[in-house]
């Protein structure tokens, strides 16, 4: 629905970055990011509203992140960012921003 990573593509990204990380001394940072008040969304306004909701957060995250970061759904309202070369100071004023 999103267009992001699945569930066991980001699994596989995950244990990419953290090898690439190991082989070559650098960093990358993983990024969980929830919405808060998506159930009461779809409870006020029904499942296509929160559909909505869904695609337009997963393309505001798909701009901001770069050509090596994957982005992809965790699960209902949770969204995963793995940040390649990011060290963890990076990744908390990415969030923050």
């Amino acid at each position: 629905m999103t267009g992001l990573a699945s569930h066991r593509e980001l699994h596989e990204s995950l244990a990419l970055e953290q090898a690439r990380a190991e082989d070559d001394g650098g960093h990358f940072s993983a990024v969980m990011l929830g919405l808060d008040g998506l159930k009461s969304l779809n409870d006020t306004y029904g499942h296509p509203a929160g559909d909505d909701v869904l695609r337009l957060v997963a393309s505001l995250l798909s701009e901001r992140t770069g050509a090596d970061d994957v982005v992809g759904r965790w699960a209902g309202d949770k969204f995963l960012l793995i940040l390649a070369g990011t060290t963890a100071a990076q990744a908390r004023l990415f969030a923050e921003g």
